[in-house]
Protein backbone atom coordinates (compact mmCIF):
# COMPACT_ATOMS: atom_id res chain seq x y z
CA UNK A 1 0.00 0.00 0.00
CA UNK A 2 2.54 2.48 0.73
CA UNK A 3 4.22 1.77 -2.31
CA UNK A 4 1.22 2.45 -4.14
CA UNK A 5 1.35 6.26 -2.51
CA UNK A 6 5.06 6.72 -2.68
CA UNK A 7 4.48 6.07 -6.41
CA UNK A 8 2.99 9.16 -7.91
CA UNK A 9 4.85 11.70 -5.68
CA UNK A 10 7.05 12.39 -8.67
CA UNK A 11 4.16 13.38 -10.57
CA UNK A 12 2.65 15.34 -7.91
CA UNK A 13 6.12 17.02 -7.94
CA UNK A 14 6.17 17.62 -11.76
CA UNK A 15 2.93 19.42 -11.41
CA UNK A 16 3.45 22.11 -8.44
CA UNK A 17 6.53 22.95 -10.40
CA UNK A 18 4.55 23.46 -13.71
CA UNK A 19 1.94 25.67 -11.86
CA UNK A 20 5.05 27.59 -10.51
CA UNK A 21 6.39 28.42 -13.66
CA UNK A 22 3.12 29.38 -15.19
CA UNK A 23 2.36 31.61 -11.89
CA UNK A 24 5.65 34.06 -11.70
CA UNK A 25 5.23 35.64 -15.32
CA UNK A 26 1.40 36.24 -14.88
CA UNK A 27 2.66 37.86 -11.14
CA UNK A 28 5.56 39.86 -13.30
CA UNK A 29 2.77 41.13 -15.74
CA UNK A 30 0.48 42.28 -13.48
CA UNK A 31 3.45 44.09 -11.49
CA UNK A 32 4.58 45.84 -15.28
CA UNK A 33 0.85 46.55 -15.87
CA UNK A 34 0.29 48.39 -12.18
CA UNK A 35 3.32 50.34 -13.00
CA UNK A 36 1.42 51.87 -16.36
CA UNK A 37 -1.32 52.90 -14.59
CA UNK A 38 -3.01 55.50 -12.55
CA UNK A 39 0.47 56.07 -10.69
CA UNK A 40 2.41 56.51 -13.57
CA UNK A 41 -0.15 58.61 -15.37
CA UNK A 42 -0.46 60.64 -12.15
CA UNK A 43 3.71 61.15 -11.88
CA UNK A 44 3.33 62.33 -15.96
CA UNK A 45 0.85 64.99 -14.48
CA UNK A 46 2.72 66.23 -11.46
CA UNK A 47 5.51 67.05 -14.28
CA UNK A 48 5.64 71.02 -15.17
CA UNK A 49 4.41 72.32 -18.45
CA UNK A 50 7.77 73.04 -19.61
CA UNK A 51 8.79 69.80 -19.31
CA UNK A 52 5.79 68.68 -21.77
CA UNK A 53 6.68 70.57 -25.82
CA UNK A 54 3.97 72.27 -26.82
CA UNK A 55 2.65 71.52 -30.47
CA UNK A 56 4.11 74.24 -32.87
CA UNK A 57 0.34 74.29 -35.01
CA UNK A 58 -2.90 75.64 -34.29
CA UNK A 59 -6.48 73.70 -34.26
CA UNK A 60 -7.74 75.44 -37.75
CA UNK A 61 -6.47 77.68 -39.81
CA UNK A 62 -6.74 81.22 -37.85
CA UNK A 63 -9.56 84.13 -39.73
CA UNK A 64 -8.81 87.17 -37.17
CA UNK A 65 -5.76 89.12 -37.05
CA UNK A 66 -4.68 92.23 -35.06
CA UNK A 67 -1.54 94.35 -35.62
CA UNK A 68 0.54 97.42 -34.45
CA UNK A 69 3.08 99.41 -36.85
CA UNK A 70 5.47 102.26 -36.84
CA UNK A 71 7.10 103.57 -39.61
CA UNK A 72 8.40 106.75 -41.96
CA UNK A 73 6.17 108.71 -44.34
CA UNK A 74 7.74 110.02 -47.24
CA UNK A 75 5.99 112.74 -48.14
CA UNK A 76 4.94 113.08 -51.87
CA UNK A 77 6.72 115.41 -54.07
CA UNK A 78 3.89 117.48 -55.24
CA UNK A 79 2.67 117.98 -51.21
CA UNK A 80 3.06 121.02 -48.87
CA UNK A 81 6.63 121.79 -50.10
CA UNK A 82 5.41 123.21 -53.30
CA UNK A 83 3.17 125.25 -51.93
CA UNK A 84 5.43 127.24 -49.54
CA UNK A 85 8.88 126.66 -51.19
CA UNK A 86 8.44 130.26 -52.57
CA UNK A 87 8.20 132.19 -49.39
CA UNK A 88 9.65 130.22 -46.43
CA UNK A 89 13.54 129.84 -45.71
CA UNK A 90 15.03 127.73 -42.74
CA UNK A 91 18.26 128.93 -41.47
CA UNK A 92 21.94 129.30 -43.58
CA UNK A 93 24.90 127.29 -44.55
CA UNK A 94 27.83 127.44 -43.86
CA UNK A 95 28.80 130.47 -46.28
CA UNK A 96 25.85 132.21 -44.33
CA UNK A 97 23.47 131.86 -47.23
CA UNK A 98 19.83 131.69 -47.53
CA UNK A 99 18.52 127.80 -47.10
CA UNK A 100 15.43 127.18 -48.39
CA UNK A 101 13.23 124.40 -46.40
CA UNK A 102 14.08 121.21 -47.54
CA UNK A 103 11.72 118.76 -49.79
CA UNK A 104 12.01 116.27 -47.24
CA UNK A 105 11.30 118.61 -43.82
CA UNK A 106 7.50 117.56 -44.24
CA UNK A 107 8.50 113.55 -44.17
CA UNK A 108 7.41 112.57 -40.89
CA UNK A 109 6.84 109.11 -38.13
CA UNK A 110 3.44 107.70 -38.50
CA UNK A 111 2.00 104.98 -36.50
CA UNK A 112 -0.50 102.10 -37.80
CA UNK A 113 -3.14 99.66 -35.92
CA UNK A 114 -4.54 97.44 -38.29
CA UNK A 115 -6.99 94.65 -38.25
CA UNK A 116 -8.82 92.20 -40.77
CA UNK A 117 -10.55 88.68 -41.58
CA UNK A 118 -9.11 85.94 -43.50
CA UNK A 119 -11.40 84.84 -46.80
CA UNK A 120 -9.13 82.31 -48.15
CA UNK A 121 -5.69 80.74 -47.24
CA UNK A 122 -4.76 83.46 -50.21
CA UNK A 123 -7.25 86.79 -49.35
CA UNK A 124 -7.30 88.86 -46.42
CA UNK A 125 -9.76 92.05 -46.25
CA UNK A 126 -7.97 94.43 -44.21
CA UNK A 127 -8.64 97.72 -41.98
CA UNK A 128 -6.06 100.23 -40.46
CA UNK A 129 -5.57 103.54 -39.11
CA UNK A 130 -2.77 105.33 -39.76
CA UNK A 131 -2.78 108.92 -38.03
CA UNK A 132 0.80 111.49 -39.31
CA UNK A 133 1.54 114.94 -38.10
CA UNK A 134 4.55 116.99 -39.11
CA UNK A 135 5.30 120.22 -37.59
CA UNK A 136 7.98 122.42 -40.09
CA UNK A 137 9.27 125.87 -37.96
CA UNK A 138 10.64 128.30 -40.94
CA UNK A 139 11.89 132.13 -41.05
CA UNK A 140 11.73 134.49 -43.73
CA UNK A 141 14.93 137.22 -43.77
CA UNK A 142 14.13 139.21 -46.24
CA UNK A 143 11.32 140.65 -43.49
CA UNK A 144 12.55 141.97 -40.08
CA UNK A 145 10.39 142.62 -36.78
CA UNK A 146 12.41 144.07 -34.34
CA UNK A 147 15.68 143.96 -35.75
CA UNK A 148 14.69 139.86 -36.11
CA UNK A 149 13.83 137.42 -39.08
CA UNK A 150 9.59 137.00 -38.98
CA UNK A 151 9.05 133.58 -38.15
CA UNK A 152 6.33 130.72 -38.99
CA UNK A 153 5.22 127.37 -37.96
CA UNK A 154 3.55 124.99 -40.26
CA UNK A 155 2.05 121.71 -38.98
CA UNK A 156 0.41 119.16 -41.71
CA UNK A 157 -1.86 116.55 -39.84
CA UNK A 158 -4.28 113.50 -41.10
CA UNK A 159 -5.75 110.68 -40.32
CA UNK A 160 -6.42 108.15 -42.77
CA UNK A 161 -9.18 105.35 -42.64
CA UNK A 162 -8.29 102.81 -45.22
CA UNK A 163 -9.60 99.15 -46.48
CA UNK A 164 -8.43 96.90 -49.05
CA UNK A 165 -7.08 93.32 -49.52
CA UNK A 166 -3.93 91.30 -49.08
CA UNK A 167 -2.97 89.00 -51.54
CA UNK A 168 -0.60 86.34 -49.96
CA UNK A 169 1.57 85.30 -52.92
CA UNK A 170 1.96 81.86 -51.61
CA UNK A 171 -0.39 80.64 -48.05
CA UNK A 172 0.63 82.34 -44.58
CA UNK A 173 0.46 78.36 -43.49
CA UNK A 174 -0.58 74.94 -44.35
CA UNK A 175 -3.42 72.30 -43.11
CA UNK A 176 -2.52 69.21 -41.98
CA UNK A 177 -5.66 66.82 -42.18
CA UNK A 178 -9.04 68.32 -40.65
CA UNK A 179 -7.86 69.97 -38.22
CA UNK A 180 -4.36 71.17 -37.81
CA UNK A 181 -2.47 74.26 -39.25
CA UNK A 182 0.97 74.83 -39.42
CA UNK A 183 2.30 78.53 -39.76
CA UNK A 184 4.90 79.51 -43.09
CA UNK A 185 8.12 80.77 -41.90
CA UNK A 186 8.05 83.34 -43.83
CA UNK A 187 5.09 84.54 -46.64
CA UNK A 188 4.87 87.38 -48.71
CA UNK A 189 2.05 89.76 -49.70
CA UNK A 190 0.73 92.52 -51.93
CA UNK A 191 -2.79 94.28 -51.87
CA UNK A 192 -4.62 97.36 -52.61
CA UNK A 193 -6.90 99.70 -51.18
CA UNK A 194 -9.10 102.86 -50.54
CA UNK A 195 -8.96 104.99 -47.94
CA UNK A 196 -10.63 108.28 -46.65
CA UNK A 197 -8.77 110.80 -44.37
CA UNK A 198 -9.47 113.76 -42.55
CA UNK A 199 -7.31 116.61 -42.40
CA UNK A 200 -5.74 119.90 -41.36
CA UNK A 201 -2.70 122.27 -42.41
CA UNK A 202 -2.49 125.08 -40.38
CA UNK A 203 0.42 128.06 -40.04
CA UNK A 204 0.91 130.95 -37.55
CA UNK A 205 2.94 133.39 -37.22
CA UNK A 206 4.14 136.28 -38.76
CA UNK A 207 3.37 137.51 -42.24
CA UNK A 208 3.36 140.88 -45.00
CA UNK A 209 0.67 142.27 -46.10
CA UNK A 210 1.55 142.60 -49.32
CA UNK A 211 -0.78 146.33 -50.24
CA UNK A 212 1.49 148.42 -47.75
CA UNK A 213 4.45 145.55 -46.98
CA UNK A 214 3.38 145.70 -42.69
CA UNK A 215 4.44 142.74 -40.58
CA UNK A 216 1.15 141.40 -38.55
CA UNK A 217 0.45 137.89 -36.87
CA UNK A 218 -1.82 135.59 -38.27
CA UNK A 219 -2.90 131.71 -37.88
CA UNK A 220 -4.22 129.97 -41.39
CA UNK A 221 -6.33 126.73 -41.40
CA UNK A 222 -7.76 124.40 -43.97
CA UNK A 223 -9.22 121.34 -43.15
CA UNK A 224 -11.31 118.79 -44.23
CA UNK A 225 -11.50 115.37 -45.95
CA UNK A 226 -10.36 113.68 -48.86
CA UNK A 227 -10.41 110.31 -50.55
CA UNK A 228 -7.27 108.11 -51.13
CA UNK A 229 -5.86 104.53 -52.81
CA UNK A 230 -3.17 102.32 -52.65
CA UNK A 231 -0.92 99.85 -53.54
CA UNK A 232 1.05 97.51 -51.09
CA UNK A 233 3.57 94.80 -50.58
CA UNK A 234 5.63 92.86 -47.67
CA UNK A 235 6.34 90.45 -45.88
CA UNK A 236 5.62 88.11 -42.87
CA UNK A 237 7.58 86.57 -40.51
CA UNK A 238 6.91 83.86 -38.17
CA UNK A 239 7.89 83.98 -34.49
CA UNK A 240 5.78 81.75 -32.92
CA UNK A 241 2.38 80.15 -33.87
CA UNK A 242 0.52 82.90 -33.34
CA UNK A 243 2.91 85.88 -33.14
CA UNK A 244 4.17 87.54 -36.80
CA UNK A 245 6.70 90.53 -37.70
CA UNK A 246 5.45 91.92 -40.49
CA UNK A 247 7.25 94.67 -42.85
CA UNK A 248 5.17 96.96 -45.59
CA UNK A 249 6.01 99.67 -48.12
CA UNK A 250 2.35 101.51 -49.10
CA UNK A 251 2.37 103.91 -52.14
CA UNK A 252 -0.29 106.14 -51.64
CA UNK A 253 -2.16 108.94 -53.79
CA UNK A 254 -4.56 111.17 -52.56
CA UNK A 255 -7.30 113.37 -53.86
CA UNK A 256 -5.93 116.71 -54.17
CA UNK A 257 -6.94 119.46 -51.23
CA UNK A 258 -7.18 123.09 -51.07
CA UNK A 259 -4.55 125.05 -49.47
CA UNK A 260 -5.41 128.22 -46.92
CA UNK A 261 -8.62 130.13 -48.34
CA UNK A 262 -7.85 128.64 -51.81
CA UNK A 263 -4.92 131.15 -52.04
CA UNK A 264 -1.96 128.61 -52.14
CA UNK A 265 -3.04 126.09 -54.55
CA UNK A 266 -4.10 122.42 -54.36
CA UNK A 267 -2.02 119.78 -52.12
CA UNK A 268 -0.97 116.50 -52.27
CA UNK A 269 -1.23 114.28 -49.18
CA UNK A 270 0.08 111.44 -50.47
CA UNK A 271 3.57 109.69 -49.94
CA UNK A 272 5.35 106.32 -49.33
CA UNK A 273 4.50 104.87 -46.07
CA UNK A 274 7.29 102.29 -45.27
CA UNK A 275 6.13 100.67 -41.65
CA UNK A 276 7.12 96.96 -39.64
CA UNK A 277 5.69 95.90 -36.37
CA UNK A 278 4.02 92.90 -34.91
CA UNK A 279 0.69 90.94 -36.01
CA UNK A 280 -1.40 88.69 -33.84
CA UNK A 281 -3.87 85.94 -35.16
CA UNK A 282 -6.59 84.49 -34.09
Amino acid sequence: MWSNMIAPMPAVRLALAACLAVAAPMTSGGTAFAADGPEAQASAAAQPPSARSRPDFLFGQPRGFAGISAGWLRASSGGVFDVFRGFLISGVDDQGEFVPISRRAYDTALFRVAAGYSINPRVDLVFDVTPAETVVPSEYREFTEGGRPIIQSTQVWQIPLNAGVRYWLAPRGRSIGQLAWVPSTVAFHVGAGLGFRWYRLEQFGDFVREADLSIHSDRLRSEGRAFTRHVAAGVSVKISRRIFVVADARRVWSQPVAGFAHSFGDIDLGGLHMTGGIEFVF
